[in-house]
């Protein structure tokens, strides 16, 4: 039972770190679209 809560968490926090970073690395492309490409969205 202790193994599985343990798993969960686990699970959550690699769960938050991947979506933070996707919402990282999107902000970043869209910076360096804007860059390249100043009619991109």
């Amino acid at each position: 039972m202790l193994l599985f809560i343990y798993t969960v968490k686990f699970y959550n926090i690699t769960v938050r770190n991947v979506l933070c970073g996707g919402r990282i690395v999107t902000r970043r492309t869209k910076s360096w679209l804007k860059r390249v490409v100043p009619s991109a969205p």
